[in-house]
């Protein structure tokens, strides 16, 4: 690999290693089963936000549904996005499906089996607790499509994954841990496309030359 090829990768690389150890931490601890006390204290004070933050959360969190990904896939297909749109559709897909897959073999269960005595929103869920499905789908999206908006976007879109995560908390459906995991998993999804994408353009660079 040339020099140019290592310094364009190598930014890329220590991305991928630093979300996949978090990721790895993450999902050892969620294997214990319990929740840390400060996961526990975290929890307890975002769940215990004012109710008047309930209407607003449960509008919030749609963004990091599967409802969002569709919408988001269509609207890039209207707007002559085609390629971005199945960027969306493929990594959001492997995203979801290795979701799932974690959720079943890690088997932590939500907030309300893991806290004592807590009393639920009428907002539910079923299943599994970690990783935070919603918080994957909404950060893998927004990693894809950041790079082609403009600045202002990208803070409104940041923030909003933010908002999906604590939404989820806030809810009472995931601990805050559920959260990192989700985040931290379409982080390193997205490096290693990124690795992926960018090893096909050195090569065929490389072939041109």
């Amino acid at each position: 690999m040339s020099s140019v090829g290592m310094r364009t990768r190598r930014p890329l690389i220590i991305g991928l290693t630093v979300s996949a150890l978090i990721l790895a931490l993450s999902t050892y601890i969620a294997s214990i089963q319990k929740l840390p006390l400060w996961e526990q204290q975290l929890f307890t004070k975002i769940f215990n936000l004012p109710s008047s933050l309930y209407n607003i959360s449960t509008f919030i969190t749609l963004f990091g549904s599967g409802w969002m990904v569709i919408g988001l896939v269509f609207t890039l297909i209207i707007i002559k996005r085609r390629e971005l749109a199945l960027q969306v559709f493929i990594l959001s897909s492997i995203t979801f499906l290795i979701v799932q897959f974690m959720k079943d073999t890690i088997a932590r269960p939500r907030p309300v089996g893991l806290v004592a005595d807590l009393t639920l929103k009428q907002y539910e869920a079923t299943g599994f607790g970690f990783p935070s499905g919603h918080s994957a789908l909404s950060m893998v999206c927004a990693l894809v499509i950041l790079p082609y908006v403009s600045r202002p976007w990208k803070l409104i879109i940041i923030i909003g994954v933010i908002l999906v995560g604590l939404s989820r908390i806030y809810l009472g459906v995931h601990a805050p841990l559920d959260v990192i995991g989700g985040w931290s998993l379409a982080i390193v999804i997205w490096y290693i496309s990124k690795l992926f994408f960018s090893k096909n353009i050195l090569a065929k660079n490389s072939r041109k030359t």
